[in-house]
Parts: structure tokens; sequence; C-alpha cells
């Protein structure tokens, strides 16, 4: 039972998160936290390896960034035109999102949740979810080697 509220009570944080950056990008006309910091040539490289039809299986992530489902929806719900999932084998249009998502919206996200702003947060939050920043969950080896495999690409 305690663990339902604890679950409820983080959903609901998100959610509010949500709302708040939805107004605040549209009220304010927020612009990119870190773009210039997350590399994208190097998050394609890892993602897919460039290539635009990439797949996952397991996650149903898609094209060069590898988008998931959960981020498309996000993205959707920020933005009149819509996204549908085959369009993220276009290239500009994966990429179009990849760039919000970790430009824009993970840092809302963090901000939000008063986490610091750093490359390996994002990095966090793109590869294994926003949870384990904000929670201080135990990262997944798979993460902390995308996260090595990054900074060594960026050198």
């Amino acid at each position: 039972m305690n663990l339902l509220v604890i679950r409820d009570n983080f959903l609901t944080r998100l959610i509010l998160a949500s709302i708040v950056c939805l107004l605040a990008v549209q009220l304010c006309d927020v612009k990119p936290a870190l773009a210039s910091q997350i590399n994208l040539n190097v998050i394609k490289q890892i993602e897919s390896s460039g290539n635009p039809l990439a797949y996952n299986k397991s996650s149903k992530a898609k094209g060069l960034y590898q988008i998931t489902p959960i981020c498309l929806e996000e993205y959707n719900n920020y933005h009149e035109k819509q996204v549908a999932p085959h369009e993220l084998f276009v290239p500009s249009i994966n990429e179009k999102v990849a760039k919000w998502y970790l430009n824009v919206r993970i840092p809302q996200m963090l901000r939000y949740f008063k986490k610091p702003l750093t490359t390996d947060n994002i990095l966090i939050s793109y590869n294994a979810g926003i949870n384990y920043v904000v929670k201080g969950k135990r990262i997944p080896l798979e993460t902390k080697k995308y996260i090595n495999k990054y900074k060594k690409m960026v050198k």
C-alpha cells in the first residue's frame, strides 16, 4: 500500500511538472537549456550507428535517436503538429523530437525536481529514464556504459 501511495505521489508530481512546463513553454517562450552541450551526432552514433531505419523490438524505439513511444507521446502532448510513430524513421523528424527531448523537455523536468542540469543527468534521463535521477535510483550498468561511451566519443 505504501509503495502505491509513493508511486501515485510521484506520478502526480510528474504530471504537474508537465503542466507547468507546458505553460512555461507557451507563455514564456522557454528556450532550450543545453542545446550546445549535448552532442547529437554522438547520441545518434550510440543509439543507431547512424541508421535511420533502426528499430528496437523490446523498447519499440525507432530511428536515428531511438525515440521510444513514451518520448513520442510527450512530444505530441507539447506540439500542435503531431508526429506519427512511422514518421520516426524520417531522419529530420527523428532529430527534431530528439533535440526537443534532450535540450528542452529533460532539462525542464530536472529543473522542476530541483536536480542539477548536468550532462550525466541528461544522459541518464534519456537512456534509463528520469526516475533514476529524480529518485536517486541505482543507475543500470547499460546506462553507465552509455555515459562512458558518450564521453569517450565527445573527446
